[in-house]
């Protein structure tokens, strides 16, 4: 019997991880700095907190920035068999000797990678709710500021989609944390084993 090489849970998470880090982090990576930049080149007067305001968007950009050298490391040890068959050719196709051997050395590298992969994707959550944050504070008025309302109405908003932002985060870490558990506990039960034919089947 061929060895079970270790999947993600959900089979697309990978994917997911990827389009995520590699085109939404450095966006908000870039708006970060921008904003970050602004902030500190002009007078205070423009800002209730400006302090306050550079401190949160720096912390956005690093921990952006964290995400996409960690989704880097762990991409190198996230491979699938399709991988090692383009690679490794008839070792793996064939089933030849050292099959098993990589076998261990992609799980291995799985977990290895699932563990950076993780860190990865926390460094991208925290570092977008740091980013609304961050905008959230700039957008407060100044005290002799014409049009504060507008400005309130926009630190509401956008406070508000902070939040729910984080809430989401929550409920996609709680929902991935079921989504293993069920199919750990389903998987054994729905194996369907081969029954062998009875000797009066094989003579008939």
């Amino acid at each position: 019997m061929m060895p079970r090489l270790e999947k993600p849970t959900p089979i697309g998470a990978i994917a997911a991880g990827k389009d995520m880090i590699t085109v939404a982090a450095p966006l908000l990576t870039a708006a970060a700095l921008t904003l970050s930049g602004i902030v500190a080149s002009v007078e205070d007067k423009y800002f209730r907190w400006p302090g306050v305001t550079l401190l949160a968007l720096v912390l956005a950009s690093l921990l952006l920035i964290a995400s996409i050298e960690l989704h880097f490391h762990a991409r190198q040890f996230l491979y699938s068999r399709a991988e090692m068959e383009e690679w490794l050719e008839n070792e793996v196709i064939d089933g030849g000797l050292m099959y098993p051997v990589y076998c261990a050395w992609h799980d291995e590298d799985f977990k290895h990678g699932c563990r950076y992969k993780g860190w990865s994707v926390g460094c991208f959550n925290l570092g977008a709710l740091f980013l609304g944050l961050g905008v959230a504070i700039a957008l407060v008025p100044m005290a002799d500021t014409r049009e504060s309302g507008w400005r309130w109405g926009a630190f509401t908003l956008v406070l508000g989609g902070t939040i729910l932002e984080a809430c989401w985060v929550l409920y996609l870490y709680w929902h991935r944390y079921r989504l293993v558990k069920d199919r750990s506990e389903e998987a054994p039960s729905m194996i369907v084993r081969e029954v062998p034919p009875s000797s009066s089947e094989e003579n008939s």
